[in-house]
């Protein structure tokens, strides 16, 4: 970032009012982390080349293609942890391939939502793999859609219903937040009852 990028770091640090260090570290966070051997990672280009065009960040890469697929099938198969916690596999699960019995920790990795974080031998020397979501740009639009799919409300409702409540918690309106949440609360456990 730093040799490739310096011009485009200075005029988007001052556009943004921040530190040069602060905006790398930021744009680390958010589009960083792809690994395939637990040491060197890479940036997403096209995200990066985006936020650059932008001055803002976004799910550049991740509105490319909506893996609505794989969200399909964490929610089908009530998994949701496969995506959200990190998880320590073996190397045999890499090598599994049936088309007819989907593995979610390496169909997760192989698509590029999960990331190698690090790699361990155990006691008998067998490789471990520590997995874990590729950054904050992949986890965060994963997160979203996964809710959408699970409430089934609209993205611009979300964003709406997101804004109120942010707004709501800033003013201290407890009676608002809670007349919002126990509205959505009903409609959402009614659809989840029905997802299940």
């Amino acid at each position: 970032m730093e040799s490739n990028f310096p011009e485009y770091l200075a005029a988007t640090s001052g556009k943004l009012s921040v530190t040069s260090e602060k905006l790398l570290d930021d744009i680390r966070k958010w589009y960083n982390g792809y690994s395939w051997d637990g040491k060197t990672s890479v940036y997403n280009p096209f995200s990066v080349l985006h936020f650059f065009k932008w001055n803002s960040f976004g799910s550049y890469w991740f509105r490319t293609g909506t893996p609505t697929f794989l969200i399909k099938l964490l929610k089908n198969r009530n998994d949701i942890e496969s995506f959200l916690q990190p998880v320590q596999v073996r190397e045999a699960v890499f090598s599994s391939y049936d088309p007819k019995r989907l593995e979610m920790l390496p169909l997760l990795f192989q698509t590029g939502y999960l990331t190698i974080k690090k790699i361990a031998r155990d006691d008998d020397y067998s490789l471990i793999y520590r997995l874990e979501p590729l950054n904050r740009e992949v986890r965060e639009a994963f997160i979203e859609h996964l809710v959408q799919s699970y409430t089934e409300l609209e993205m611009n409702e979300m964003s709406r219903l997101h804004d109120d409540m942010q707004r709501q918690i800033k003013t201290g309106d407890s009676a608002g937040l809670e007349r919002i949440y126990t509205n959505r609360s009903t409609q959402t456990d009614k659809n989840v009852r029905r997802n299940l």
